[in-house]
């Protein structure tokens, strides 16, 4: 520890074998895998991306004139990778929900009608 890398204490369950075992053999076994400390080793991802870091020239900015076409650039590349996300219904669900919206437009398209034909009514007939 006082070499200053990060260490792990893993804790193995007994397996099913361990079991049968006698329960001083059990309490060994679970004392010795209770002990194992491991040193964390970084991955060869984050190493190689180290090294990248050490190795990268510092990035040139750009000039201000070009700002508002990178921007717009990222804004196009960006849509198209959620368009390539996006999971399209199938022609059989794309027909039934123009289907299903035809029919609310008419349904609430009736009730405007009627409420329209019944205000006309009511203010002809009945207040005047």
């Amino acid at each position: 520890m006082a070499s200053g890398k990060k260490t792990v204490v893993r804790r193995v369950k007994a397996s099913s074998d361990n079991a049968s075992a006698s329960p001083q053999r059990q309490k060994a076994s679970a004392d010795k895998s209770a002990s194992v400390v491991k040193p964390i080793q970084p991955t060869r991802k984050k190493r190689a991306t180290e090294v990248a870091k050490k190795v990268a020239k510092p990035a040139r900015k750009p000039l201000i004139i070009f700002l508002p076409f990178i921007a717009l650039g990222r804004y196009f590349r960006n849509s198209w990778r959620e368009l390539r996300q996006v999971e399209w219904p199938s022609r059989r669900a794309t027909w039934q929900m123009t289907l299903g919206i035809i029919l609310f437009c008419l349904v609430i398209g009736i009730f405007v009608l009627l409420s329209d034909w019944g205000s006309q009514w009511l203010i002809r007939e009945v207040i005047l």
